[in-house]
């Protein structure tokens, strides 16, 4: 422990509460610049391997925009996949593949701040995980997959695949496929209490602010699924 200087006696506050006040000040600039670190982190988190993608910081205002641009390219891109049908049951697996750059289109026109490049990724990669159908339907006599109902969920499989980044059997077993990014995680959005950035899906705008579900309102009645 530091011992009192002569100094001490003259000054209001003793050397050593000035030495305090200065470590203080240096934590708090480190923990500032360890926040922004964080948040770049948060931005750039999912790139890998595959075309660069860097997040959109968005505000609580505008959070409700979103979902509904999830819902249309979800609509878009079944409004073209439920064309493979035949005769409202047979599901023409190559009428599917053939189209990529239909669905290409409709990323690159919807997504904020996100390039073609990663565009054409993320939907060869969707399509990557259901290429082994299209192999076996080679062998098979007609058409491999002959069930309306099946034909449906298959459909809503791929698009599923294509907004989230992995593929989930009948079963809701998930498959990792290596942290590939959720459309829905795309736009972030800074929680005014722990200043974390969250998933706009995440963050909920309340009267004191926009809280992530760690830091919500005790009093919250919770969040609830957009769908």
């Amino acid at each position: 422990m530091m011992e009192p200087q002569i100094t001490d006696y003259y000054n209001e506050e003793p050397y050593m509460m000035k030495i305090i006040d200065n470590m203080n000040d240096e934590l708090s600039d480190c923990q500032k610049e360890n926040q922004i670190l964080k948040n770049k982190i948060k931005l750039l988190e999912g790139n890998s391997d595959r075309p660069f993608i860097k997040k959109t910081i968005i505000t609580g205002e505008d959070i409700p925009k979103f979902p509904l641009i999830i819902k249309t390219i979800k609509e878009q891109l079944y409004n073209i996949m439920k064309n493979a049908l035949i005769d409202g049951q047979d599901l023409d697996l190559r009428y599917i593949f053939d189209h990529e750059k239909d669905y290409i289109d409709i990323l690159d026109k919807n997504l904020i701040n996100v390039s073609r490049e990663w565009c054409e990724y993320r939907i060869k990669s969707a399509l990557d995980k259901y290429v082994s159908l299209l192999f076996l339907e080679g062998y098979w006599c007609g058409n491999l997959i002959n069930n309306d109902c099946l034909s449906d969920i298959i459909i809503k499989k791929i698009i599923d695949s294509i907004i989230t980044g992995y593929s989930e059997d009948i079963y809701n077993y998930e498959i990792d496929y290596g942290n590939e990014p959720n459309l829905y995680d795309l736009c972030i959005v800074k929680c005014d209490k722990c200043n974390d950035y969250e998933s706009y899906s995440i963050i909920k705008d309340y009267d004191e602010g926009n809280y992530c579900g760690v830091c919500e309102p005790e009093d919250s009645p919770g969040f609830e699924d957009d769908y």
